[in-house]
Formats: C-alpha cells, structure tokens, sequence
C-alpha cells in the first residue's frame, strides 16, 4: 500500500511530453497520494528546476525514437542531486529498456499499463530519493565547500593529502610557514573539518 504524503514533505513529480490521457488518469492517481504533479513540454524546462530542491521523481514519456529519452536520462543523473527516473515507453523495445536502466532509471513501463501501476512505479522512485537524497545533498555540500577554497588553500590542500608538514610544505610553495598554518587553518574551517584524517575522507569520498 502506498503511504500518504503531509502536505509539508510532498513530493514532487515532474512528467515530461506525457499524452493528456494519460497524464490526466496518472494527475487522479497522484492526487490521492497528496502528490504533486508538473507537467512540461521540453527537457530544457525540467533541467532547469534545481533538482537540490525538489523531492521526488521524473516520469519521461519516450516520445521519440529513443535516443533523446536516454540522453535526458543521463543529463538528469548527472545533476548536483540525481534525479530518480519512471520512463514510460508506447513499445518495450529491448535494446532501449536495457540502456534506460543502465543509465540509471528507476523503473521502465508500458504506456498501456494501468494508471495505478504507474503510481506504484513513481512510489518506489520517491522512496529511493527519499533515501538517497539527504546522502547526495550532504555530498553537495561538501563538494560545495571545497569549491570555496582560494588557490593558495587549495596548494596547502594538496600538499597536506601529500602529508607533507608545514615546513617542508612553505619551501615548496614558497611562503612563510606561518602562511602555511593561516591557510591550514582556513582549511578547517571552510570544510567543516577538524583533522587531517577527516579532511582526507572527505576529499576521498569525493573522488578527490
């Protein structure tokens, strides 16, 4: 049984070219699970919601021959927080099933199938995001942190991960050690970290 959303916590469900028949039989669906549902008509216009914001999932209608689902696929995985995917195909072509959940859709459906299995899909897919998302946003903004660092931290950064010591690391970069230790400092500060052991997961858990 799919579980009621609050009207504080509800998700988002962002369809793409969905046929009006269909998207008004899935709009009654989502309608009784307190869902919203935002229909548009490019994926220009559903790339540019900030995905960091929007709890939820997508469902892209295959409109074409397949090639421009997929690609959207990928671009929406790629996002700050990737997007969870229903795709919903007119033919279960093989080949396009196959890719469609290779590149990272939650779930691949037949337009003739019923509204109601369509929503249990596009649960599963809110699940998975309601699990994964605060994973990815802590990522974010860890990744968002590093950004911040100037290029001279960055060098001490690098150098550090090295496990040089301040000395050795003022002779390499050519500046006083208490250059050093002020930018060190920073280091800490702007990442939120508190040891070198700390800071060096974090880079690695970023792929640093």
């Amino acid at each position: 049984m799919v579980q009621q959303e609050s009207s504080s916590t509800r998700p988002i469900v962002d369809c793409l070219c969905m046929p009006l028949e269909l998207a008004d039989r899935l709009r009654i669906e989502l309608q009784h699970q307190n869902w919203e549902m935002v229909s548009h008509q490019s994926p220009e216009t559903l790339l540019s919601q900030p995905s960091e914001q929007r709890y939820g999932c997508a469902v892209i209608y295959n409109w074409s021959d397949g090639r421009e689902s997929l690609e959207l696929i990928h671009r929406l995985r790629a996002l700050k927080v990737p997007t969870q995917i229903v795709l919903v195909v007119v033919e279960a072509v093989a080949t396009i099933i196959a890719r469609a959940a290779h590149d990272g859709a939650t779930d691949v459906l037949q337009a003739n199938q019923p509204a109601a299995e369509l929503r249990d899909a596009i649960a599963n897919a809110i699940e998975i995001d309601r699990a994964e998302r605060p994973r990815a946003l802590e990522s974010l903004q860890q990744r968002e942190r590093l950004e911040s660092l100037s290029e001279g931290e960055r060098d001490v950064l690098r150098l550090v991960l090295d496990g040089l010591p301040n000395k050795v690391i003022a002779a390499r970069l050519d500046v006083s050690q208490r250059t050093v230790e002020a930018r060190r400092h920073k280091l800490f500060l702007k990442t939120g970290t508190t040891s070198i052991a700390e800071l060096v997961r974090m880079v690695v858990q970023l792929g640093g």
